[in-house]
């Protein structure tokens, strides 16, 4: 078996004529929509429990009241908050941006 060595015959492009990449004009992002998902807790039951739940049942969370909730932006972790009041509805107060490794 014969191995042979294959040279190009285009010059690379010179360093200041190179596409460039990773450069994103953030206007572009503004107003670009993102999911939004607040984890209030967790819990584990035994399928016999589960199998038992009816309307009314309560499943206590292993979040304590006053204790951050996380809140996702698609499923990564990106800030703590705690739970508020906004009129009728809840909300988050961020407490903690969380750094990204």
């Amino acid at each position: 078996m014969s191995v042979s060595t294959i040279r190009s015959t285009t010059e690379p492009p010179k360093p200041d004529s190179a596409p460039k990449q990773g450069i994103v004009n953030s206007d572009l992002l503004r107003n670009v929509r993102v999911a939004v998902d607040v984890q209030l807790g967790h819990a584990s039951i035994a399928i016999e429990e589960m199998m038992a739940l009816k309307t009314g049942s309560v499943i206590a969370l292993q979040t304590g009241l006053g204790e951050t909730v996380g809140l996702y932006v698609n499923e990564n972790l990106v800030a703590r908050g705690e739970i508020v009041a906004v009129g009728e509805n809840y909300g988050v107060r961020i407490v903690e941006i969380v750094s990204q490794p």
